[in-house]
């Protein structure tokens, strides 16, 4: 239990500087902090909801610039293409779907930068679209 509390403020120093290096005092252990520019969350999901089945993630206003793609789930279906993009295509294996997208942006590591998820259930059987493009 001691060396917990003896560690508390060197992680406090790592999760709080505002540097791009932070360096203990005593200079041991050093931790570079690379900045994490997340797009914005997608803001609704359009597309069919009868077969085929497509889903794109849409933001009102037009689509933030600098996003390198998407990552999609599905529940009670499976994606078919498209994974990595604005729009998928899927199957469908019940009378409803609920589907989730994040965007992402790449820091300079290459590691990726999440937005927030946005997610929606949907039936698989209707009119044919929800507010198609």
């Amino acid at each position: 239990m001691r060396k917990f509390f003896a560690l508390l403020p060197l992680l406090a120093a790592f999760a709080f500087a505002p540097a791009d290096v932070v360096t203990t005092p005593d200079s041991e252990v050093s931790l570079e902090v690379l900045a994490c520019n997340a797009p914005p969350t997608p803001q609704n999901i359009i597309g069919t909801t009868s077969a085929p089945y497509r889903a794109c993630a849409v933001y009102y206003g037009g689509y933030p610039s600098g996003i390198d793609g998407y990552e999609w789930t599905i529940s009670g279906g499976t994606i078919t293409g498209g994974q990595g993009t604005n729009c998928i295509d899927y199957n469908a294996h019940g009378s409803s779907v609920t589907l989730c997208v994040k965007a992402f942006t790449y820091n300079s590591n290459g590691t990726k930068c999440y937005s927030g998820t946005y997610c929606q259930t949907r039936p698989t059987s209707g009119s044919g679209c929800s507010i198609c493009e």
